[in-house]
């Protein structure tokens, strides 16, 4: 009944979503080949997380993405149904393949994301959205992990020493990229999170009562 429940208020926000239009323009997804969706209303309903994304090359020609601080701007003026935006923050290897399938194809340009070690050098951590101030990455390619990332390898590299924004989509790879603030990349991934995402200790929480229900059960028997 509960999972019914929960699907039901997925579907409600769905239909709710579906028929918005964010502030300044409509969004449009990108032409995938053998994609009927080609070309279709955007933002991208991801299931896993309740989350919307969009990116900015297919919409609002206009806004300006020239650097990772102006992309930063221009997500955040962008509204979905009363939800502002904000550069995507990629935490799960199944939001990294969502974005990499809805949103990007293998020759596509990369985008600005919502990381950056500008604070401390090698210091990798979210910039924007609920996950702003989270360190993920620690150090160069050899660096260790705190969270979810998805570097190229031989990245992140600071190559010239002003590498300091992180990119999805090196020109044509999949993986991530670090980047300088001011050169070749003019586009952003966006997201919209209605539906905020659980962090580790909270989905913990849950199982731990989901169990605790089960043995109660049991034991009633």
């Amino acid at each position: 009944m509960r999972f019914f429940i929960c699907w039901a208020g997925t579907l409600i926000a769905l239909v709710l979503f579906s028929t918005s239009v964010a502030t300044g323009g409509t969004f449009y997804c990108p032409r995938l080949p053998d994609d009927p969706r080609s070309g279709g209303p955007c933002p991208r309903f991801n299931p896993i997380n309740g989350h919307f994304y969009a990116a900015s090359d297919y919409f609002l020609p206009g806004t300006d993405s020239s650097t990772w601080d102006a992309a930063k701007v221009a997500a955040e003026s962008l509204e979905f149904m009363g939800v502002r935006g904000y550069l995507a923050t990629i935490t799960t290897a199944s939001e990294d393949a969502f974005i990499r399938t809805e949103l990007w194809s293998i020759s596509g340009m990369p985008r600005w994301i919502g990381a950056a070690d500008r604070g401390v050098e090698g210091d990798w951590r979210w910039m924007t959205g609920p996950e702003a101030g989270e360190l993920f990455w620690r150090g160069g390619s050899d660096g260790q992990a705190f969270g979810y990332s998805n570097w190229q390898p031989g990245e992140p590299n600071d190559s010239g020493l002003i590498e300091d924004y992180a990119v999805f989509g090196y020109f044509g790879f999949h993986g991530w990229n670090d980047y300088p603030d001011n050169r070749d990349v003019r586009n952003y991934v966006v997201e919209f999170s209605p539906v905020p995402e659980p962090s580790t200790s909270a989905l913990a929480t849950i199982g731990l009562i989901g169990t605790a229900g089960v043995i109660r059960k049991r034991k009633r028997r």
